[in-house]
């Protein structure tokens, strides 16, 4: 069970095809829980959290949520997002975190 708030942050890839991810994991009842539940709550213009899907109709365990940096300004960006990008967070939130699936939030 995730007791522990943990912060973290990761870079991979050259030049613009770099990919920044800044994790926040830790228990519902805390601040991961907090902040899942108010970015979910207010979006802004350009950036639309939404809730990581496993496959279709199966969100990713823990709960996890994807809130962009970057405004999504075009299709290829659209599409990346929500596309590979979003396949990939789900697939190592399974891998890294299948003990607390149900106790955990991670915000990529």
């Amino acid at each position: 069970m995730c007791k522990q708030l943990y912060i973290g942050e990761g870079f991979e890839g050259p030049g613009v095809n770099l990919a920044h991810i800044n994790v926040l994991v830790g228990p519902r009842n805390g601040p991961a829980g907090q902040a899942f539940s108010t970015a979910l709550a207010t979006p802004s213009a350009g950036h639309a959290p939404f809730v990581v899907i496993a496959r279709p109709g199966i969100p990713a365990k823990p709960l996890t949520l994807y809130v962009n940096k970057a405004q999504i300004e075009n299709d290829f960006h659209g599409n990346a997002t929500w596309g590979a990008s979003q396949a990939g967070i789900a697939k190592a939130v399974a891998e890294s975190l299948e003990n607390d699936a149900d106790q955990a939030f991670l915000i990529p």
